[in-house]
């Protein structure tokens, strides 16, 4: 007993020791633990510090003072009219969803739905609303479904055949699934948006490794990218969104996860990761605090790039016609005043900047011309040495230098080339000059007291964007030029003569599909044209291809003159008997050309269908110069449309001659 009695006692002791040994150990990992917990702390106020100065220095710095990120590609200040957007339908994986939540806050008032897509599925028979109800529909593909990573990574690095191999399933299946996920632009011919890949930051292989090579993750995308551009590009009312350029344009660090997940996921950061790994020994900072991102304003970028693409396709508020000024707008300073002059100080940066943007909007088809208060004599003869052949007065299609109030000169301007003031983008360093131009114009676009703003804005806003560069665009200085030489000619002599003395050719053309090489410009002027518009209609690429498919007719028509080849310059749409738009290019106003046109369209249609021939209208308050193109056509207004006899349309004109299709040509 006594020794059982001993030896409780000692276990006792033990048990004590190791007890209070314990503890003390408790209250030492305790305080470290206190300890590690206060500096976190001071370290997320430290990184919280850093994320406001990035965000109120940094990015001010690289955007601009004021300028949100989101419209840092797709400038807003030359909006005159909000984007009319109300309900979008979206199509793709989880990353997709992701994105369609953000459209309602970049795009005021708009809704939009979701379906999810990956791998090589089929859609539902019917979108969630009629087709009617949504703008347009954007497909946003899964990376991993091309391009597993688990297969990719484990391809052998000396076998090239098999990445090949690997890439070349890889497109088979991304034309599969972009195939099903197009079923509804198929069917219902809905403007579609379909979107790129994410291309990874940096090649894992390393930095010495070469680049342009499949086992670089980085290159494989990009062939992805550029097979999925191609894809669309071959198909009508389906477009591209670079979403790839738009994270570039951020900073890619700023967006990306793959720095953290396989390149197969192939989309942004988030803290997805933080929910499981809140029990490790040692906590760690979410991924937000370790690298600060901007998903949600690259998110709203993603839809303002889609509404400024919406807005060009729908040529919402264009720019038609840049009229500039020169000291301290096209070149630095005031060359009257100076004593030399000094090409390298005038125009070396932003000056030449801004001299190659215009002649980029100058290949759109945009017009160029000059308001100045100068010598023009003077202007001409340092024109070459400030210019040193970045741009040339030829290449403006009107000149007005001289001491005229700018105002005067506007106007007379607008009256040469038949644009409305809603049309121009005036540019001018002068503020007085800026005022006295928006009293005279309201509607006018004013711009010149940033010059670091005009290039930008002169290429990336979607207002002197357009969606093809026709042989007219390209042809329209020269044109315009032509139109302000024969108008100068008008005033000289009597209209009978004038007309009779310019050897104008007609050719009308009929569109049988959008296949036609015509179509494209044919689509443009419908909607371009505001002053010789019947209707004021603008068309929607899939409403124009259901219309055609229905039975629809589209003729256009070609005019030329001694003094130049207008090209395509004015468009019918026709129902059976019915003239339901006609469309004509101001170019050739003033010339008869509708005239002969209705005369001949209308005689055309009538060999075959009986009854009287029928027109519609809409006043719009910019189709003043048409609204009484039928009257003078012969036809009489009955209650809600115009309507003639073929009898009583009238012939066509003399001094116009009609060229080209046989059975058209023949009823003239």
């Amino acid at each position: 007993m006594r020794e059982f009695l001993i030896r409780q006692l000692q276990r006792g002791l033990v048990t004590a020791n190791l007890w209070n040994k314990y503890a003390r150990i408790r209250a030492e990992r305790d305080e470290a633990l206190a300890e590690r917990a206060a500096a976190l702390a001071e370290r997320d106020a430290a990184v919280a510090e850093r994320q406001r100065v990035l965000g109120d220095n940094y990015f001010q710095m690289l955007f601009g003072q004021g300028a949100p990120l989101r419209d840092f590609r797709t400038p807003t200040q030359l909006a005159l009219s909000p984007t009319p957007l109300k309900r979008f339908l979206v199509i793709g994986s989880c990353f997709a969803h992701e994105i369609s939540r953000a459209a309602p806050l970049a795009i005021p008032g708009c809704e939009t739905d979701y379906i999810l897509y990956n791998n090589v599925g089929e859609l539902p028979q019917d979108p969630p609303r009629p087709p009617s109800d949504y703008d347009f529909q954007v497909i946003i593909l899964s990376l991993r479904s091309v391009m597993p990573e688990q297969q990719y990574m484990r391809l052998d690095y000396a076998d090239i055949s098999a990445y090949e191999s690997f890439f070349n399933s890889a497109i088979e299946h991304l034309h599969q699934m972009l195939d099903g996920a197009l079923a509804y632009s198929r069917r219902f011919g809905k403007l579609t948006f379909v979107v790129n890949y994410l291309v990874p930051q940096q090649n894992p292989l390393g930095r010495l490794l070469p680049k342009s090579d499949l086992r670089n993750p980085a290159y494989f995308c990009q062939q992805l990218n550029a097979e999925i551009e191609n894809t669309v590009g071959a198909l009508r009312a389906v477009h591209l969104i670079d979403i790839d350029g738009i994270s570039a344009a951020f900073g890619k660090r700023w967006i990306q996860d793959d720095f953290l997940w396989p390149f197969g996921h192939g989309t942004f950061m988030s803290d997805y990761d933080t929910l499981y790994d809140g029990h490790r020994l040692e906590p760690v900072l979410p991924i937000s605090k370790q690298f600060p991102f901007l998903v949600s304003e690259f998110f709203m970028a993603i839809w303002q790039e889609i509404a400024s693409v919406y807005r060009t396709l729908r040529q919402v508020d264009p720019v038609k016609i840049v009229v500039i000024d020169l000291d301290d707008t096209l070149w630095r300073g005031v060359a009257a005043d100076e004593q030399s002059l000094n090409r390298e100080r005038m125009i070396d940066g932003w000056p030449v900047g801004f001299m190659e943007a215009l002649q980029y909007v100058k290949k759109r088809g945009i017009l160029l011309a000059i308001v100045s208060k100068n010598e023009r004599q003077l202007i001409e003869n340092v024109w070459p040495e400030i210019c040193g052949g970045f741009i040339e007065l030829d290449d403006f299609s009107v000149i007005k230098i001289n001491w005229r109030p700018k105002t005067e000169n506007m106007e007379e301007l607008l009256g040469e080339v038949n644009l409305l003031p809603g049309n121009v983008l005036f540019i001018d360093d002068n503020p007085i000059e800026r005022a006295a131009m928006t009293a005279a114009f309201p509607e006018m676009r004013v711009l010149g007291a940033n010059p670091y703003e005009l290039r930008r804005l002169l290429l990336w806003a979607p207002e002197t964007q357009v969606a093809v560069i026709t042989d007219e665009s390209n042809r329209r200085t020269e044109m315009v030029k032509a139109q302000v030489e024969r108008e100068h000619r008008r005033q000289r002599v009597s209209r009978s003569e004038f007309l009779a003395t310019l050897g104008l050719t007609l050719r009308v053309i009929r569109l049988a599909s959008a296949d036609d090489p015509q179509f494209n410009r044919a689509f443009e002027l419908l909607n371009k044209t505001n002053q010789f518009n019947t209707t004021g209609r603008r068309w929607a690429m899939e409403e124009i291809l259901q219309n055609l498919t229905a039975g629809t007719e589209i003729y256009a028509f070609e005019v030329a003159d001694t003094y130049t080849r207008y090209g395509l310059v004015g468009v019918v749409i026709m129902n059976d008997s019915t003239f339901e738009q006609f469309v004509m290019s101001c170019r050739v106003a003033g010339l008869d050309v509708e005239m002969a046109a209705i005369s001949l369209i209308a005689r055309y249609v009538a060999i075959d269908r009986a009854g009287p021939i029928r027109a519609m209208t809409c006043d719009t308050d910019a189709n003043l110069l048409s609204r009484d193109v039928w009257r003078r056509c012969g036809f009489e207004w009955k209650s809600d449309h115009w309507e003639a006899v073929v009898s009583d349309i009238v012939v066509v004109p003399a001094h116009i001659e009609i060229v080209g299709e046989p059975a058209l040509a023949a009823v003239a």
